[in-house]
């Protein structure tokens, strides 16, 4: 058993696993460990909380414990009551420290937990959404590849209807003369002649590119045209000319081109082009534009065009002043006169300079605007090859080829009057001081380094104005400069010598670059055209063949066919002529049985327009659109009648008394055949009705359109054909009791047709009237609503193919007779057609014209 007098060593427990020991020295102080208590001594935390045991000492010692302490003095017992004081607090807020963490530890948890599954359900849509847009895109695909298939089929069933649309323009009538036949012009033996199109009323048609229908283009035609091709964006026509040109004829194309660019308000395409054709062969930005390249011409001439009056608001005040006051503002001591002080001169020549400057450089609202493009093109082309300083061309341009020779040599505009060469020095060195502020040159002779100072000073804002130059502009609108130096009529003289000149090198150089086509709108003026053709034609030597398949009749054909305003004017010309009957056969025959029979129907529909130009009705009798449909279902549809009344004319062998009832019995039946064959009727025939009802269905009076119509289609068609059956080509009906039958029922389908109250017997006119109720209803039905049962246009019988070159012959005559009477009815009557140009063969056709017309 221990001594209870001897100092027991108690034992303070701690939250951590280890123990430490307090304890109280020989002179009274605490220990804790073997080591001394100070006042700044701070238990150390435990990690973990625990509840400290209870009690810490047996009874024997604590009773000990107590009398000593008791026995200690108070200060110590005080201090150690502190201590514990302060350790329970340490404890306290350790644990309450520990509670926070767990509730941070549980929160991060949930909150780690909850990002974790908004991550898995955002990347599920993400999935999601990655696979819809995906079959949205195979669905679109899938679409679109259906769409091109369903394309290729339509354009590949159109081969027929291209077949017969081809070469519907005119086609070379000779061969380009050659002095020698058997050695062909390079340019002509390279190349062969591809198919060209047209486009007209929107729709392509593909012929033959054709050098002869450059002829009837008109001059300023044939101008216009080569000056499209000349500015489309390609520039392949521009590049050509400027790489065949030499040095003198790029001096004359200059004007001329800036001019005629200018017109069309295309200068900033041709600057464009040529800047980047001389940035792209320039191999150093030290002699970018410094040479007197084409580039170089081209921009001070324009400065000269448009620039005079920006130049004037901000040099003409200074210049004119130095040059009344004569200033000698001489620097060089060599040079300098007897009493001048250089540095006073220099000292003013620095202040001048920067008036000179501060106004340029506050005047960037003023530059015009096509110089600032100007500027732009030359940033961005060159800052494509030498980033390192893309300003140097806009310093080149606004300075060295625009403002400082403004200054040196001042445009007569400014009206300055003579000047001494005081003054001229005196400008010599303000443009010395500026070109260097502005390329950022510092001096080298002695007596102008002081200047040196002045350059750097003003660098910075001379970089600012380069900059803000070589922006895109603000303004609205981009006013064409004038060139007052040249008409138009003379740069077009001076670009057309020059092309003239170097046609053969143009035209190899063109060679040289491959084929190329252009779609290009091509005015033609429709009375020059035709007398160039009937000209042509009459002028042929030997035996005159007037055949469709020759290419000088085919040009004629192609025009009567497709120039809407020519066919009216013929028409005009045949209402007037003695002889209309057979100048209208051969017209009608001329077109129906020289290729498509459709484009009589152009025809039909000119005489339509002509003869009802006031919407008043006409008199079929005396109708030259009547007569002229006549002619034209004689040619067409003798296959469509022949089903009809061939069948009938078998059942009419017996004679047919009038007003009986066998003629009504046979009028029934040849009527219902008609009525009942009309859907099936062929296309050409449908259209020509159609058109006649959308003209006459507007005029005033008793008829309407319906009942106008159904006359008409009597008239001119169904009681010709019962008339004259011959005529159609039905041969078999030409027995005499049949015709005489034919003849009655051609009367009473009149009738009907006209509602005429021409019948005395009242039976038959009671027939009549029933019978016009049921065939309006049923042409009105006809013409509204056609259905799909329409024919196409059956082929010309044979037998009225015989006459066709008499027919041609006939209208040829005709037309050349009456060519001055058309010239004066068509006028200025123009056709606009888009034509796909063989670039080479176009220049070379147009170049041929042009030069005649030069000798």
């Amino acid at each position: 058993m221990e001594d209870p007098r001897k100092p027991a060593t108690p034992v303070i427990s701690t939250p951590s696993s280890s123990r430490r020991f307090a304890s109280i020295s020989k002179n009274g102080s605490f220990m804790v460990d073997g080591s001394p208590l100070n006042e700044d001594f701070v238990i150390p935390p435990a990690p973990t909380p625990q509840v400290l045991p209870s009690p810490l000492l047996t009874q024997q010692e604590q009773s000990f414990l107590r009398k000593r302490l008791e026995e200690c003095p108070t200060w110590i017992v005080d201090k150690l009551r502190q201590e514990m004081v302060r350790r329970k607090e340490i404890e306290d807020a350790w644990v309450a420290n520990f509670v926070r963490l767990e509730r941070y530890t549980e929160e991060l948890r949930v909150w780690k937990k909850n990002v974790v599954k908004q991550l898995e359900e955002q990347r599920a849509k993400n999935y999601d959404y990655i696979i819809a847009l995906k079959q949205q895109s195979e669905e679109e695909t899938a679409k679109l590849k259906t769409q091109l298939i369903q394309r290729e089929e339509e354009l590949k069933s159109k081969d027929d209807q291209i077949a017969k649309l081809t070469e519907q323009l005119a086609h070379s009538t000779t061969a380009p003369s050659v002095p020698n036949a058997s050695v062909v012009p390079p340019h002509q033996a390279a190349i062969q002649l591809p198919v060209v199109r047209v486009q007209s009323n929107q729709q392509i048609i593909a012929v033959k590119f054709n050098p002869k229908v450059v002829h009837w283009l008109d001059y300023p035609a044939k101008s216009e045209a080569l000056l499209e091709l000349l500015m489309m964006p390609d520039m392949m026509l521009c590049n050509a000319i400027i790489d065949s040109a030499t040095t003198k004829q790029l001096d004359d194309l200059v004007k001329p081109l800036l001019h005629l660019f200018e017109s069309r308000n295309r200068t900033a395409h041709l600057f464009q082009f040529v800047i980047d054709k001389e940035v792209q062969k320039t191999k150093t930005d030290a002699t970018l534009f410094r040479s007197n390249s084409l580039t170089s011409r081209m921009m001070t001439f324009y400065t000269s065009m448009g620039g005079i009056p920006y130049l004037s608001s901000i040099l003409r005040t200074y210049i004119s002043d130095i040059v009344k006051n004569n200033e000698n503002l001489e620097v060089d001591p060599n040079k300098t006169l007897e009493g001048q002080d250089p540095d006073k001169n220099l000292q003013k020549l620095q202040e001048i300079s920067q008036q000179f400057l501060d106004t340029m450089l506050d005047s960037l609202d003023a530059i015009p605007l096509q110089f600032r493009e100007l500027c732009l093109f030359l940033t961005q082309s060159i800052s494509r090859k030498f980033p390192e300083d893309p300003l140097s061309g806009v310093r080149n341009f606004i300075f060295l080829r625009y403002i400082c020779p403004a200054i040196l040599s001042p445009p007569d505009e400014f009206a300055i009057p003579p000047m001494k060469e005081e003054a001229r020095r005196t400008l010599i060195l303000i443009s010395k001081v500026i070109q260097n502020t502005v390329n950022g040159v510092e001096f080298k002779e002695p007596y102008m380094r002081a200047l040196n100072s002045f350059v750097k000073e003003n660098a910075a804002r001379v970089k600012q104005f380069l900059q803000k130059i070589g922006e895109p502009a603000s303004a609205a609108s981009r006013p064409a400069i004038i060139n007052k130096t040249m008409s138009g009529k003379e740069a077009w003289r001076v670009f057309n010598s020059a092309l003239l000149e170097m046609k053969n090198t143009l035209l190899e150089k063109l060679i040289a670059q491959g084929p190329r086509a252009y779609v290009q709108p091509l005015v033609f003026k429709i009375a020059p055209r035709l007398a160039w053709i009937v000209t042509e034609i009459s002028a042929r030597k030997g035996k005159k063949t007037f055949l469709p398949t020759d290419p000088k009749i085919e040009d004629l054909l192609t025009l009567l066919t497709s120039e809407y305003p020519l066919l009216s004017a013929v028409v005009d010309l045949i209402i007037e002529e003695k002889d209309r009957e057979k100048i209208s056969h051969a017209l009608v025959t001329t077109l129906t049985c020289s290729g498509n029979p459709e484009s009589t129907l152009r025809l039909v529909g000119a005489c339509i327009d002509t003869e009802m130009p006031e919407k008043q009705e006409i008199g079929l009798q005396e109708s030259i659109t009547a007569r002229i449909f006549t002619i034209y279902c004689q040619m067409i549809c003798g296959e469509y009648v022949g089903k009809i009344l061939i069948p009938m004319g078998e059942e009419f062998q017996e004679e047919i008394k009038p007003n009986s009832d066998r003629l009504m019995e046979c009028t029934q039946k040849v009527l219902g055949q008609i009525l009942k064959s009309l859907p099936s009727a062929p296309t050409v025939l449908w259209e020509a009705i159609s058109k006649y009802y959308s003209v006459v269905k507007d005029i005033p009076g008793g008829k309407n359109g319906v009942q106008r119509s159904l006359a008409f289609i009597f008239a001119t068609l169904f009681c010709p054909a019962l008339e004259n059956p011959e005529s159609f080509g039905l041969h078999d009906l030409s027995k005499k009791k049949i015709r005489k039958s034919f003849a009655l029922i051609s009367e009473v389908l009149a009738n009907i047709s006209t509602i005429q109250d021409t019948i005395r017997d009242a039976r038959l006119r009671d027939f009549v009237v029933k019978r016009f109720d049921v065939s309006i209803q049923l042409i009105e039905d006809w013409i509204i609503h056609p259905g799909s049962e329409l024919k196409p246009t059956t082929t010309v019988p044979q037998h009225l193919t015989a006459g066709l070159e008499d027919s041609i012959r006939t209208v040829h005559v005709f037309l050349s007779e009456k060519l001055d009477a058309l010239k004066s009815r068509l006028g200025t009557a123009a056709t606009k057609q888009y034509t796909e140009l063989p670039l080479v063969e176009f220049v070379d056709s147009i170049l041929e014209l042009l030069n005649e017309k030069e000798k």
